[in-house]
C-alpha cells in the first residue's frame, strides 16, 4: 500500500476515536493508533501490508464501537 493509504487510515482512526462519548475509549484509542504507527515506521513493505491490513480491520470496529457509545450515551465526566 502506498504512503497515501496508510496516511488515510491514520487519520481516519483519529478521527473514529472522537466520536467516542466515552473520554477514556476516545483517549485510549487515539493513543494507540499513534503508538502502533510510530512503533511500525520503518517496516518492510509486506509487513506494512500486513499490518494496514490489521488496522482496516480495527477501523472497523473502533468505528461500530463508536456508534454503539453514540447510541447510549453516558454522563459526562468532571474531565470533559
Amino acid at each position: 500500500m502506498p504512503l497515501s493509504a496508510a496516511l488515510t487510515l491514520y487519520r481516519n482512526l483519529l478521527r473514529t476515536a472522537h466520536h467516542y462519548n466515552s473520554y477514556y475509549f476516545s483517549h485510549y484509542i487515539a493513543r494507540r493508533t499513534k503508538e502502533e504507527f510510530r512503533k511500525n515506521r520503518n517496516v518492510s513493505e509486506s509487513a506494512a501490508r500486513l499490518l494496514l491490513d490489521k488496522a482496516e480491520v480495527s477501523l472497523a470496529v473502533a468505528r461500530r464501537q463508536a456508534t454503539i457509545s453514540r447510541l447510549y450515551p453516558r454522563e459526562k465526566l468532571v474531565i470533559e
